[in-house]
């Protein structure tokens, strides 16, 4: 929803994200692609999201040694 953050962990550069509009589960609602351009590796996916430009302000680098990680299933 709006207002939501979505943390990346084991990126090294933020300006290697990129956001692609795309329908991935074939419902014919556009989603967007999160992926890290330096690899091309995907992500993640934020369903019925089509190309919200504010996706890009929510994202933030996370550590990989985040305590916070130990606490996810």
């Amino acid at each position: 929803g709006q207002g939501d953050r979505i943390g990346l962990a084991a990126v090294a550069d933020i300006t290697t994200i990129g956001f692609y509009a795309m329908v991935v589960n074939s419902d014919g609602v556009m989603d967007t692609a999160i992926a890290d351009e330096s690899n091309n590796q995907v992500l993640g996916v934020v369903l019925d999201a089509g190309a919200n430009s504010n996706l890009q302000n929510s994202v933030f680098v996370v550590s990989e040694t985040d305590p916070t990680f130990s606490t996810i299933g």
